[in-house]
């Protein structure tokens, strides 16, 4: 099955990459394109990996407290700890919840985001994409 999420998630990184070489002080788009291209590795693993359904991510998601990206980081981490242990999941779903709180941080706050804030956030999403392409095998 071909995946425009997978492509998503890697163009969102690529652009994130992108924004912070040129030094334009875009540095709060670059951080919601970061925590973007983890979102839609996360929803792309749940469509390939465990073949869920638009419709069943909705159901679930919807039913859920906290809305669909909070239940996506729950999701994924348990499932992540199936293939690696719970301390793993643990650090995975931390990191998750971290970029989580930059982006929104970056999106919804009236304070200044940095490049070195961006960059960490960069770094961030690249350590967790890899993390969840190598254990799910993407």
């Amino acid at each position: 099955m071909s995946s425009f999420l997978k492509t998503k998630s890697d163009q969102n990184i690529q652009i994130a990459h992108s924004i912070l070489s040129t030094n334009n002080g875009c540095y709060a788009s670059s951080i919601h394109c970061s925590y973007y291209s983890c979102v839609q590795l996360m929803l792309h693993i749940l469509r390939s990996h465990f073949g869920q359904t638009d419709s069943e991510v909705s159901a679930e998601s919807e039913s859920a407290k906290g809305g669909l990206h909070l239940w996506l980081i729950k999701k994924i981490a348990a499932e992540y700890e199936v293939s690696t242990n719970k301390y793993d999941a643990r650090e995975l779903k931390q990191k998750l919840h971290q970029l989580k709180k930059t982006r929104g941080t970056s999106d919804y706050e009236n304070v200044e985001i940095t490049q070195s804030t961006a960059q960490r956030a960069l770094q961030q999403a690249n350590n967790i994409n890899s993390s969840l392409k190598r254990i799910f095998n993407l």
